[in-house]
């Protein structure tokens, strides 16, 4: 793996670390308190219809360079529970 790859690997880790932990920053906020949620559009990703009822967004993100696709990335709100985040991690 040459340090270009290394890289660009890393900014995609970076990429799905930083939406991972909107949507931590997101559950502790009063918007999932009251089960709804409203989801914007980044600049250079596309929104799409969800493919299924459970998820509340679905992006297809522009590819990295020398990456063979675009990403995908689906947000799933499963409703308000009263449990704890660590509750819904295990």
């Amino acid at each position: 793996m040459t340090l270009i790859h290394l890289r660009d690997a890393i900014d995609k880790i970076c990429t799905n670390i930083a939406a991972m932990l909107l949507l931590f920053v997101l559950s502790l906020t009063d918007a999932f308190a009251q089960a709804s949620l409203e989801v914007g559009t980044p600049q250079g990703w596309v929104s799409k219809p969800p493919a299924s009822a459970m998820r509340v967004g679905e992006f297809t993100l522009p590819r990295a360079p020398k990456d063979g696709e675009d990403a995908e990335l689906a947000i799933f709100f499963f409703g308000v529970t009263g449990e704890s985040v660590a509750a819904h991690a295990s």
